[in-house]
C-alpha cells in the first residue's frame, strides 16, 4: 500500500493538464503537457519509468448526472421543507449538482464526527474538512483535478485566457443564489481595492499583470492573463479566492455598497471598515457568513467557546449517484485542546470518529494500537509526503542586527548542521523509522537533488568546529561559549509550537551537542499562535516546523522550503512579504533570494509543463547552493484512526498540506453505519 501512494505522488509529477465539463459527453479540451487524450473518465496511469514519465496521463473525471426525480435528502430536511423554512430538495440544488462517487458504497444519514483541534490558530483542520470548496479540486486519490464549483473550466491554446462555467441555479448556505455577480464583487471590490488587497496575490498575476476578470452571463466568466499562464488551474485547485465573497451579505460592511460600513465597523470595535470587512469575511471567525461548504461553524473559533459544531449546509450542491443530498452526516464537532495530549486522551477514550492531525505520530502509535478494541477503532496507514519531519528556520530577517548577520552567514548555518547527531535523534525520538536529512523533495521523485537532501548531514564536531570558526566565531567565554561580534554569548532560542511534543525532545538533544561545539541553545516551547505571530513580525531567531513540498506537483506549487515565496515563509518572512507583495511590504532580499523569485515567475507563466519542472529544478539547485535551513530527517509514515462504525474512509491516505489532506477524499460521502 505504501508504495501504490508513493506512484501516485509520482504521478502527480506527470499531471497532465485537462479540465473538462461535469457532463456525460464531456470531453478534455486543454492540454499542456506533451502528451494527448480523449479519455472522459479519470485513467489508472501506469507507473511511470524514467524515460516515460511526461508521457503519463492524468485526466480530470468526467461525473454522472442524476435525474432531479430522482433526489433525496436527509430527514431533517425533509422536515424544515415541509414546514417552509427551506425550498424542496430540488429548488434547493442547482440543474448539475456535482455527484460525487463515494469511497465503498452510498451512504445513510445521521451522526455527529467528532474531532479535535489544537490551540487558537487550527483553523486548517476545518479547511482540511469541509471547507475545501475551490472552483477545481484534486481528485479522490490526488492523481489529478476535476471541475469542483465550476461545471467546466476550459483554457485556450496558449493557456492565457480560462473560460468558466459555473452551475446554475447553485447557492450559498443562506438560500440566496450563486452566481457571476460574487466573482465580479471579488475581482472589482476585493482584489483590486487597494484598501483590502495592497498588492493581489502572486496566483492572479502573469507577465507583471494583475488577471482580468470579464463576466459574460450570470453563470460564465473568463480569466484572462497578459500571457501564458500553465501553472493557473494547478492553484485554483488550491485557491477559492474568486468564490469566497458572497456579495449580497458583504457588500453591508464595504464602502463602495453603504455609506454607513465605517460606521458600523468603529461601532463595532474594529480599527477600520477594512479590519471589519475582513473579520466578516471570514468563515471561522464569522458563523453568518454564507459560504458553499457541506457544514457551516455554528460557533466562532477562537472565542471563549471549547466546542465548535459545524451543522449541515441544507443548500450544499453535491449529491451521490442515486441522488441523495450530501453531506451524509449531520454535525462535525471540534473539541478545542490547548495541548496534543488532551486530544490524544480524547481519541483514546474513543470520543474520536475519524482523524489523524496532531496525534498520529509515531511515539503514539504503540499506545492506539493497543487501544483499538477498548476504543472502537481500527487505525490506518497515512504516508507522507512532506520534505522533512522537523526543521530548524534560522529567521534570516531577524530584528536583532547581530543575530541577523550570524544566521545569514552560511558558514555558520552550516556548523550547526554538522553539530547535529541527526542518528540518535532518530533513535531516541523518531523510533529509527527515518533517515537524516535536510530539507529537500522526495529522494526517488522526480525533483530530486541528491546534494540538497544530503548535504551537511553528517554528525562531526570536528567539522562543525571548522565552519563555526570560518564563520570568524573564534572567540569563546570561560565557560567554552563563543562570542559573537559584540562579545555576548552566541545563544539562541529556537521556538517549537506545543502541536509538535516530539519536536522538542529533539531540539533538547540538539542543546547538547551545539553546547559541545560552543553554541548556546534555549528550547522554547509555545502556543503556535503565539509562535507564528513571532515569526510574521521577524521575532524569532530559530523556528521550528516540518517543511512541506516533498512530493509532487507540491515541490512546484508549496515552495516555501526552498525559497521565501510568501509572506508567512518559514526562514525569511519579510522576504517573503516583499515578494507576495511585490515590494510593497518586506525587505528586499539578496541576490540569490531574488534570482528565485524570478525564476518562479518564469515557471508559472509557462504554457509547456516540462519548461515548469526545469525551471523548478533550477530552484531548487540555487536553493541548495545557499542552504536557508537546517533539517533532521525524513518525514516517517504515521497513522489514523477511524471509528468501526463509520465507512467510505479510504483505507490509506497521502498526507500534505497543498492537498489539504483528507479533503480531496470528500468528507461529505463519510457516513456512519446504523
Amino acid at each position: 500500500m505504501k508504495a501504490s501512494i508513493r506512484i501516485v505522488v509520482t504521478l502527480m509529477f506527470v499531471l497532465v493538464m485537462v479540465v473538462t465539463a461535469c457532463t456525460p459527453a464531456a470531453t478534455p479540451v486543454a492540454t499542456t503537457a506533451p502528451a494527448q487524450s480523449t479519455a472522459t473518465t479519470a485513467a489508472k496511469p501506469a507507473e511511470p519509468t524514467a524515460t516515460k514519465q511526461l508521457a503519463v496521463v492524468a485526466t480530470a473525471t468526467v461525473l454522472p448526472t442524476v435525474a432531479a426525480s430522482k433526489y433525496k435528502e436527509a430527514p431533517a430536511l425533509t422536515e424544515l421543507a415541509k414546514s417552509g423554512k427551506v425550498p424542496a430538495v430540488t429548488d434547493r440544488l442547482p440543474q448539475i449538482p456535482m455527484v460525487v462517487k463515494p469511497t465503498d458504497k452510498v451512504g445513510t444519514y445521521g451522526g455527529t464526527w467528532r474531532m479535535g483541534a489544537v490551540g487558537g490558530a487550527d483553523q486548517l483542520s476545518f479547511q482540511r474538512i469541509f471547507a475545501y470548496e475551490p472552483l477545481l479540486r484534486w481528485t479522490a486519490d490526488y492523481s489529478g483535478y476535476l471541475p469542483n464549483v465550476a461545471e467546466s473550466f476550459v483554457a485556450n491554446a496558449d493557456s492565457s485566457e480560462y473560460t468558466v462555467k459555473l452551475r446554475k441555479g447553485m447557492k450559498w448556505s443562506d438560500g440566496k443564489p450563486f452566481t457571476t455577480e460574487d466573482v465580479r464583487f471579488w475581482f472589482e471590490d476585493v482584489l483590486l481595492n487597494k484598501d483590502i488587497t495592497a498588492k493581489p496575490d502572486s496566483i492572479f498575476v502573469a507577465n507583471g499583470k494583475t488577471v482580468e476578470v470579464k463576466i459574460i452571463d450570470e453563470t460564465s466568466f473568463t480569466f484572462k492573463f497578459a500571457g501564458p499562464y500553465g501553472f493557473f488551474p494547478l492553484r485554483m485547485a488550491y485557491n477559492a479566492a474568486p468564490i469566497n465573497y458572497p456579495a449580497a451579505y458583504l457588500k453591508q460592511f464595504h464602502t463602495k455598497y453603504n455609506p454607513d460600513a465605517a460606521k458600523k465597523a468603529t461601532d463595532a470595535g474594529a480599527k477600520s471598515w477594512v479590519e471589519y470587512f475582513t473579520q466578516k469575511a471570514t468563515y471561522y471567525t464569522n458563523v453568518e457568513l454564507p459560504t458553499l461548504y457541506a457544514w457551516n461553524l455554528t460557533t466562532p473559533y477562537g472565542g471563549a467557546s471549547s466546542v465548535l459544531t459545524a451543522e449541515r449546509n441544507p443548500y450544499y450542491w453535491k449529491v451521490d449517484p442515486e441522488g441523495n443530498q450530501l453531506p451524509y452526516i449531520d454535525k462535525v464537532q471540534y473539541t478545542i485542546h490547548q495541548s496534543v495530549d488532551t486530544l490524544v486522551l480524547q481519541a483514546l477514550n474513543g470520543e474520536v470518529d475519524m482523524q489523524y492531525r496532531h496525534f498520529g505520530t509515531l511515539n503514539n502509535k504503540s499506545i492506539f494500537f493497543d487501544s483499538q478494541q477498548k476504543g472502537g477503532f481500527k487505525l490506518f496507514p497515512v504516508t507522507s509526503a512532506l520534505a522533512n519531519t522537523q526543521c530548524i528556520y534560522p529567521t534570516l530577517t531577524t530584528k536583532d542586527p547581530v543575530t541577523r548577520a550570524l544566521l545569514q552567514n552560511k558558514d555558520f548555518r552550516i556548523g550547526l548542521s554538522y553539530a547535529i547527531n541527526r542518528k540518535e535523534i532518530i533513535d531516541l525520538v523518531y523510533f529509527g523509522q527515518a533517515n537524516p536529512q535536510q530539507v529537500a523533495p522526495d529522494v526517488n521523485g522526480p525533483f530530486a537533488n541528491k546534494q540538497m537532501a544530503t548535504q551537511y548531514t553528517e554528525f562531526s564536531l570536528d567539522k562543525a568546529n571548522a565552519a563555526l570558526d570560518k564563520a570568524g566565531l573564534t572567540k569563546k567565554d570561560a565557560e567554552g561559549f563563543r562570542l559573537r561580534s559584540d562579545g555576548k554569548r552566541v545563544s539562541l532560542t529556537v521556538e517549537v509550537s506545543t502541536t509538535f511534543p516530539n519536536h522538542a525532545d529533539a531540539l533538547n538533544l540538539v542543546k547538547v551537542t551545539w553546547k559541545k561545539v560552543g553554541v548556546d541553545l534555549n528550547v522554547k516551547v509555545e502556543d503556535r499562535t503565539i509562535q507564528w505571530e513571532r515569526k510574521a513580525a521577524n521575532e524569532t531567531e530559530l523556528f521550528d516546523w516540518q517543511a512541506g513540498g516533498g512530493g509532487g506537483l507540491d515541490v512546484m506549487l508549496n515552495p516555501q522550503a526552498y525559497f521565501p515565496d510568501r509572506a508567512s515563509a518559514w526562514f525569511a518572512p519579510a522576504w517573503g512579504d516583499w515578494y507576495a507583495t511585490r515590494g510593497a511590504k518586506g525587505e528586499e532580499p539578496p541576490a540569490e533570494m531574488k534570482k528565485m523569485m524570478e525564476l518562479y515567475d518564469q515557471l508559472q507563466t509557462q504554457p509547456k509543463f516540462e519548461d515548469q519542472v526545469k525551471l523548478m529544478k533550477d530552484i531548487l539547485q540555487i536553493s541548495a547552493d545557499y542552504f536557508p535551513a537546517i533539517c533532521i530527517a525524513n518525514d516517517p509514515d504515521v497513522f489514523g484512526i477511524v471509528k468501526n462504525n463509520m465507512m467510505n474512509v479510504p483505507k490509506t491516505l497521502l498526507e500534505s498540506a497543498t492537498l489539504l489532506t483528507p479533503a480531496p477524499t470528500n468528507p461529505e460521502q463519510y457516513f456512519f453505519a446504523k
